[in-house]
């Protein structure tokens, strides 16, 4: 039994009209007549594959299986559109497809990494707006540079630079560590927490820069100028 013959019997089976099966299936009117009678020279060649399954679908039998064996029912300029396009009259694979997408993608990945890490500097600071305050009476007397040491008694972003106004520390503290910088001539101090840095300078505790989520800058000077 050929393709036409099959369709013609399950859709009787089914007591459908070719009108009813039309609009179960979405297969137009003309269509399925044409597939009745054998004619499968429809214009669009992939046409011919996604109507026979949409009609499968809806009789309850598998046309498409008896295309391979039956290819002399359709009309051969069908069949080498179909062949010439590596589309597969029961299945279509996608695999390759995919595959391609992927590896384009993993391409595109491999280079925005390598340009980014090329452009990049230095870590990102944190977003955290730097004013200063007064200075205070925080010097301390003993001679032969400045001491800071800086006691995180709560998590605070501290940075410190030295003299050479270099950063030499920059990261968040966390609550219980405890830090020493040492400079000849200064040391500024940034804390992003006020009051969560207590702070002694050469041995004398000078205490918190100021209030919970205060930013505050403080500069420590040597008393005797680096002598």
């Amino acid at each position: 039994m050929n393709i036409g013959d099959q369709l013609r019997s399950a859709r009787l089976a089914k007591n459908l009209t070719i009108e009813q099966l039309s609009k179960l299936s979405r297969v137009s009117v003309k269509n399925i007549t044409s597939f009745e009678d054998n004619d499968f020279s429809i214009d669009a060649r992939v046409f011919v594959v996604a109507n026979l399954n949409a009609l499968s679908k809806i009789l309850e039998i598998d046309l498409l299986e008896e295309i391979p064996s039956s290819q002399s029912a359709i009309a051969p300029d069908t069949i080498n559109f179909l062949e010439r396009d590596g589309f597969s009259l029961q299945r279509r694979n996608y695999t390759p497809i995919v595959m391609a997408i992927g590896l384009v993608l993993l391409f595109s990945f491999i280079l925005y990494g390598l340009f980014t890490r090329g452009t990049q500097t230095s870590e990102p600071l944190p977003d955290i707006s730097i004013t200063s305050s007064p200075s205070s009476s925080a010097t301390s007397n003993i001679t032969g540079g400045v001491s800071v040491l800086l006691s995180a008694e709560s998590r605070s972003w501290v940075s410190v630079k030295n003299s050479s106004n270099q950063i030499i520390f920059e990261r968040i503290m966390e609550t219980g560590e405890q830090l020493t910088f040492n400079d000849t001539l200064s040391l500024v101090v940034t804390v992003g927490n006020a009051a969560g840095i207590n702070i002694t300078v050469n041995d004398e505790n000078v205490g918190y820069l100021g209030g919970i989520g205060q930013v505050v800058t403080q500069i420590f000077t040597s008393p005797d100028g680096g002598q």
